[in-house]
């Protein structure tokens, strides 16, 4: 399977994947060291049965995340491709998902520019001014100021890609090309 970097459509199918592919293996890992006990000592009090026990911890944490993944990934391929190419100057992410203290939400489609934060959500019930803070303050902490904006509609947000698409440079400078860098690394960081 195709490893699919995070900001990538399809990125949370591709986990959910992985994931399921370890619990499973987790599962059957802790059921054989369980039974192996059992089979050579006849009995349930042995070394294979404390590794077993010891092995479930992270085989739950695995399911729990399998089980966080389902309700992510709203994100298009096609659509997404087409975002790339209408719009080569913007960087475009998508599947982001993130959860501040207040309500996970997740972002389809998010661009990036010098200053600008873009970003599609379809959730009607949006907190846009708590979001908005929530993401300003998690790039202060690394010094980075922009402004960021919601569309929950997709042909706005479109129409926003090519009018801040209209006003970014034909090529940017090595400064520039770092500083976008830096925001969508950090806006990943968010992500799960």
């Amino acid at each position: 399977m195709k490893k699919i970097q995070k900001g990538q459509p399809g990125y949370f199918r591709y986990r959910k994947i992985q994931t399921g592919i370890a619990m499973a293996s987790g599962y059957l890992l802790v059921l054989l060291l369980f039974f192996t006990g059992i089979f050579i000592f006849a009995d349930r009090g042995n070394l294979f049965t404390v590794v077993a026990i010891v092995a479930m911890l992270p085989t739950a944490k695995m399911t729990v995340n399998f089980l966080m993944y389902p309700k992510c990934g709203k994100a298009d391929k096609a659509e997404f491709d087409e975002m790339c190419r209408d719009y080569p100057k913007l960087t475009l992410l998508a599947d982001i998902y993130i959860t501040p203290e207040k309500k996970s939400v997740e972002f389809p489609y998010t661009a990036i520019t010098r200053s600008h934060i873009i970003i599609y959500c379809p959730d009607k019930k949006l907190d846009e001014a708590y979001h908005g803070k929530y993401i300003r303050q998690f790039l202060k902490n690394d010094d980075i100021n922009v402004d960021v904006s919601f569309y929950t509609d997709l042909n706005k947000f479109r129409k926003r890609l090519a009018a801040v698409s209209i006003n970014e440079p034909e090529e940017y400078s090595d400064e520039e090309r770092e500083h976008i860098g830096k925001i969508a690394y950090n806006f990943e960081i968010m992500s799960i």
